[in-house]
């Protein structure tokens, strides 16, 4: 069912949340390998199937016991922001994986340590997209 599927995904994202220091800084030391590949990609492949559903939802006109417009907008919107928000982990878990620090010599190379290394600069980013 769609309820059953959304908590599965809202399940999958508190578990990364637990997980503790790879959440905040991807680049830490990792711990035992994650048999099913990165966490964040899993999660953001999840992600993407409900926000898409989300959209098609807003774009059918439906009864009006399915919720509004602006109803149905607000919950796409959350959706996509939770898939922004998650697209900046994966794409940090990603970078990780050949990224080594060196000091830096152009505001490309600081910008991507703190890309990388702070929880706060990805959650920006996100919002921003």
């Amino acid at each position: 069912s769609k309820d059953g599927n959304i908590a599965v995904a809202v399940t999958s994202m508190a578990r990364m949340d637990l997980d503790g220091a790879s959440r905040k800084d991807p680049c830490a030391a990792s711990g035992p390998a994650v048999p099913h590949g990165l966490p964040a990609e899993s999660c953001l492949k999840t992600l993407k199937q409900f926000s898409q559903s989300a959209w098609e939802a807003c774009q059918e006109p439906l009864p009006t016991e399915a919720g509004t417009v602006q109803v149905r907008w607000e919950v796409y919107s959350t959706w996509m922001l939770l898939l922004c928000l998650q697209h900046a982990e994966a794409e940090a878990e990603r970078c990780c994986r050949s990224w080594v620090p060196k000091p830096w010599r152009t505001e490309a190379q600081a910008l991507r340590h703190l890309f990388l290394r702070n929880h706060s600069v990805r959650a920006l980013t996100a919002v921003l997209r």
